[in-house]
């Protein structure tokens, strides 16, 4: 009997130590920095929009957004776009990818998005906090796409 439990036990331990060394290895194939040689000249300037986002954060890891670019949040309805870099790396904070979708509508033509300020204001609350995320973005298109 003793024997048999010492078996099962060690089969037992034998699978917990062989699902706890798992690596897992990912790599990129695209280039760490890509340049592009252009100038401003280049670049048609199509206008810029203020997009912003408020959002509540309870015990440090629970988020409740409230509104964003200035409307209530429809949790049924989102609508969210991402501005990468060109190394794959996004240009705005998390929450405020939710409010790109306003630069996407408003300049459907544009080829080229440029963040100039990020501004994030924190209010401490009682077991967490209110920020609010605010940004002004440029568009741009190259010259003679239509």
């Amino acid at each position: 009997m003793r024997n048999k439990v010492l078996y099962i036990s060690f089969i037992l331990t034998l699978f917990v130590l062989s699902s706890c060394g798992t690596l897992t290895k990912s790599r990129t194939y695209a280039p760490g920095q890509v340049q592009l040689n252009i100038d401003m000249s280049d670049l048609d300037y199509l206008g810029e929009s203020k997009i912003d986002v408020t959002y509540r954060t309870y015990l440090g890891f629970i988020r409740v957004i409230d509104t964003v670019n200035g409307e209530e949040y429809d949790r049924t309805n989102i609508q969210e776009a991402k501005l990468c870099s060109q190394i794959g790396s996004s240009l705005l904070s998390g929450p405020l990818n939710k409010a790109t979708s306003k630069l996407i509508k408003k300049f459907p033509e544009a080829t080229y998005f440029q963040p100039i300020s990020q501004t994030m204001t924190k209010e401490r609350l009682f077991l967490g906090s209110q920020v609010s995320i605010k940004a002004v973005v440029k568009a741009y298109k190259f010259k003679g796409q239509d």
